[in-house]
């Protein structure tokens, strides 16, 4: 775990059938320096926790920029989002 532009990369552990957890920092080293308890650490987790169509829009923007990427490599500059959508097999149907 480390720090990276002022976010704290840690861990946090979560109890399996609580609703607590720990949040736990190494401070770059290869055992836990910091601990804390957080209480309702769960309701934290699934209120920021990524939903199914985010992760698909997630997937369907990468896979387009992918593609204008690869069309940019051959010059190619006239496409439509019709012609994406039929390369990648893309549905737009979250």
């Amino acid at each position: 775990m480390y720090e990276d532009k002022n976010a704290y990369h840690c861990i946090m552990l979560l109890d399996e059938y609580g609703e607590d957890g720990l949040l736990i920092e190494a401070e770059g080293f290869d055992y836990p320096r910091l601990s804390m308890f957080v209480p309702n650490a769960k309701s934290i987790y699934e209120r920021y926790q990524t939903s199914k169509p985010e992760l698909k829009l997630h997937d369907m923007i990468k896979d387009t920029v992918e593609k204008i990427a690869e069309l940019a490599h051959t010059d190619k500059t006239d496409f439509t989002s019709a012609d994406m959508r039929k390369q990648r097999h893309i549905s737009l149907n979250l």
